[in-house]
């Protein structure tokens, strides 16, 4: 199926589901950076977007029809971010609306900074996960082998209750494992974590804030914190001021409740006329986190620091890459720690077994 079959078939409803599928991050780096090269050689902007269909068009690509939406509201009189907002993330149509009103080529590097700094901390945080994850799946595997069936065929060879104390300590608890409250308890501890998973975007509240000193909430804290304060000194650099930043931000539906928390009381707090970094210590929120704040109190004192302030989000960026490694490297050596451990119970049930037999124990 071409892509105006496509459209013949399901016309544009589908069209947001597409751009989320196959105009991601990668392929909106490809078109901003072509944008933008046009723009310093002067090339009409409607020339570059038609340009770019022909390309999807040659690749058979489903992009098609939403560049087809983007240039006919281009046409009608949209201005970019106009036309793109219903495929891109908002934040990149803030910086495409300040570019329009300063230096689009600007603002469209720009964007492909924004989209460069994402990918480098979310790569940190897939990068950093993985292997405890693999460590985690691979401990549970031992158990369930241990639980369904390692012990039930030792048990065949006599009663625990004559079995050497490893042993017998093993033993129950792959009998646990296996009984209804073993079940019970790990769909506990999987509801448990899947609550946790979903309370990230949603939960708000003084109880968050305390929660925020633990993991997985002080990951994710850290991980929004960075990419909000990039996504906002990257908006600052375009030219918008960053009171209208805040409003802006706060105009999004699709923004969490968590993040809107501490937008509105950034908000609050700025508009009695607070400075930047003194409004996100007068929140009250930690957020981005207090240590970023601490030092933005510091460099607020210089007079170069709204200059400087990209760097210093560039700069934070790559120290909450650093966090997010170290505090995965914790959860590694625990898990490492727990299989090590189940390792030499099962070694010393193994011992405890063979003397048992060896003295006919059994």
């Amino acid at each position: 199926m071409n892509a105006q079959e496509f459209k013949a078939l399901y016309g544009p409803k589908l069209l947001p589901l597409v751009a989320k599928i196959w105009f991601g991050s990668v392929e909106r780096q490809k078109l901003w950076e072509m944008l933008a090269a046009h723009q310093r050689y002067n090339l009409a902007l409607k020339r570059s977007l038609e340009l770019y269909r022909e390309r999807l068009i040659q690749r058979n690509s489903p992009l098609e029809l939403v560049m087809d939406e983007v240039i006919a509201a281009y046409q009608d009189g949209q201005d970019l971010d106009e036309a793109f907002s219903s495929f891109i993330p908002p934040e990149e149509a803030m910086l495409l609306r300040a570019g329009s009103q300063t230096d689009l080529s600007r603002a469209l590097e720009l964007c492909v900074d924004m989209i460069k700094a994402r990918r480098s901390i979310m790569s940190s945080l897939v990068s950093a996960l993985a292997y405890p994850l693999l460590l985690l799946v691979m401990f549970c595997g031992m158990l369930w082998v241990l639980a369904f069936m390692v012990f039930p065929e030792l048990r065949l060879l006599g009663e625990p209750s004559q079995w050497g104390m490893a042993a017998r300590i093993l033993f129950g608890s792959a009998e646990f494992i296996a009984s209804p409250w073993g079940a019970l308890l790990a769909a506990l501890l999987l509801l448990g974590v899947v609550t946790s998973m979903l309370s990230l975007p949603l939960w708000t509240g003084s109880l968050r804030l305390k929660a925020e000193k633990y993991a997985p909430w002080s990951i994710y804290r850290l991980l929004n914190g960075a990419t909000w304060m990039m996504s906002v000194a990257t908006l600052m650099r375009a030219g918008m001021k960053f009171i209208f930043i805040l409003d802006d931000m706060l105009e999004l539906e699709q923004m969490s409740p968590w993040l809107r928390e501490r937008v509105q009381r950034i908000r609050q707090v700025y508009q009695h006329g607070d400075r930047l970094a003194s409004a996100l210590k007068a929140a009250g929120m930690n957020f981005p986190s207090p240590e970023v704040i601490e030092d933005l109190l510091a460099y607020e004192e210089l007079p170069s620091f709204y200059d400087n302030f990209y760097n210093i989000a560039r700069e934070w960026l790559e120290t909450s890459q650093k966090e997010i490694t170290r505090k995965a490297g914790a959860l590694n050596a625990a898990l490492i720690c727990g299989i090590g451990l189940l390792l030499c119970g099962v070694a010393l049930a193994t011992s405890s077994l063979q003397q048992s037999i060896n003295i006919g124990g059994l």
